[in-house]
């Protein structure tokens, strides 16, 4: 059998290995932007590195590091080495995801297009009936996309979409219980064609969320959260371990449990870990002062919040929290004391929502620039939400290139001009041009 070939859509190339065994499997990452090329595409390598442990020859090709108009002309290198080109995808993909399927089809009509991820779980109807994709995975792909390069019949595999005769059938996800059974990331695997990578690398210490926010479709793609054992999760962070490294939790809610953050915590100091930043994500319902005590004593530089609004009516709208007027009085209060701790913070705040004016929201960013850098993110209603069947006939554009929360696809109440002062009073247009230049990817030589 031919290899696997994973791609990531936002970007980069990987050299191909002769690994043993049977299916070769191309991973491919599509390119998104110059931002997303400077990071590697950890989803991407986590799904090799399980194939690769199970003796399947597998590669990553990362078009996030390519030229974007030498994109096709690399991928045509590729198209007859594998039967499987496995696309990983988020939403602003998938127009990027169906030029190269009919790309790679046009060139080779044998080879298997797969789609996994945010395309492959809430979208895989619409990919399989008016696209030229094979396979939809859905929820977790490690294990449906391991059964499928090994030849396990299509209505024998867990979390999978198929078309066959005309009709699609899809059989349900079923989540890993065990997450300590995942190989670590081969990160030598993933390889920059044009652009070299930073040193910033991610770790996974958990999957899932108990939260169901409509906006978000994490929830709805990992399941019920399921942890691993934090002795593991620093011994994959002990490999990173170096005082030039950004480390980042992929986590969607690192601070969902306590217990665990404690003993990764205590794992760290206990081993002397250094990186330049240790950054993790967390929801503010999770979050206390002791929680963020022992994350600052052991070396973590950076918070990721998803703030959203400081309005109990938008909040009670995305489903944020139970109680909005306790999350909004607790959030004000962790901002503060984690700035005196130290912990730099990055809140994310959305627009347009029910009850926000141009006035209340720039109230409120002027509060959160006290204390955190701030992202204002457009409100997108993202395939498979509950945001989703409630906004989608109010949608401005079906054009998913731009469903990436940094453009607006909806209606509003608010003008556009409001809309533009809040995200520029936020993040003023020189400042969103000099992060930008920080990001432009260095040459690989």
């Amino acid at each position: 059998m031919k290899p696997t070939l994973i791609i990531n859509p936002t970007g980069s190339l990987r050299t191909l290995q002769n690994l043993p065994k049977m299916s070769k499997i191309l991973f491919k990452v599509i390119p998104f932007d110059f931002i997303h090329s400077y990071v590697r595409p950890s989803h991407a390598v986590r799904l090799a590195s399980y194939l690769a442990e199970k003796g399947y020859e597998c590669d990553i090709l990362d078009l996030a590091t390519c030229i974007p108009f030498k994109r096709k002309k690399i991928l045509k290198k590729f198209i007859d080495g594998y039967e499987y080109f496995v696309f990983s995808s988020h939403f602003h993909h998938y127009s990027t995801i169906i030029e190269f399927a009919k790309f790679c089809k046009d060139i080779n009509p044998n080879v298997k297009i797969v789609v996994e991820q945010f395309v492959g779980s809430f979208m895989y109807k619409e990919v399989l009936d008016k696209h030229l994709i094979d396979f939809a995975l859905i929820g977790e792909s490690e294990k449906p996309l391991l059964d499928l390069v090994s030849g396990k019949k299509l209505s024998e595999i867990d979390g999978i979409a198929y078309k066959k005769n005309g009709k699609i059938y899809v059989n349900p996800k079923k989540p890993i219980k065990d997450l300590d059974s995942l190989p670590f990331p081969a990160w030598e695997k993933c390889k920059p064609i044009h652009f070299k990578y930073p040193p910033r690398y991610s770790v996974l210490a958990s999957r899932g969320c108990p939260m169901r926010c409509i906006f978000c479709p994490e929830s709805r793609w990992y399941s019920y959260p399921r942890f691993r054992d934090p002795k593991k999760v620093v011994d994959e962070l002990e490999i990173l371990s170096n005082s030039k490294n950004l480390v980042g939790f992929s986590d969607p809610n690192f601070s969902i449990s306590k217990k665990n953050v404690k003993r990764i915590c205590e794992e760290i100091k206990n081993r002397k870990l250094e990186f330049s930043q240790l950054i993790a994500r967390c929801h503010i319902d999770f979050v206390d002062i002791e929680i963020l005590k022992m994350m600052k004593s052991a070396g973590f530089t950076d918070l990721y919040v998803g703030v959203e609004s400081l309005l109990p009516v938008s909040l009670k709208f995305l489903n944020k929290t139970k109680n909005p007027i306790g999350y909004i009085k607790k959030c004000k209060m962790l901002l503060r004391y984690s700035n005196q701790l130290g912990l730099k913070v990055a809140s994310a705040y959305l627009i347009p929502l029910p009850g926000q004016t141009k006035q209340n929201a720039l109230n409120e960013i002027r509060f959160l620039k006290q204390y955190s850098d701030v992202a204002v993110n457009y409100l997108t209603p993202f395939p498979g939400t509950p945001l989703w069947n409630k906004m989608k006939n109010m949608l401005i554009t079906r054009d998913f290139s731009l469903f990436d929360t940094l453009h607006l696809v909806i209606k509003s109440h608010m003008k556009k001009e409001e809309i533009k002062e809040i995200h520029d009073y936020a993040r003023p247009p020189s400042q969103s041009l000099k992060n930008y230049l920080d990001c432009i990817p260095i040459p690989a030589l």
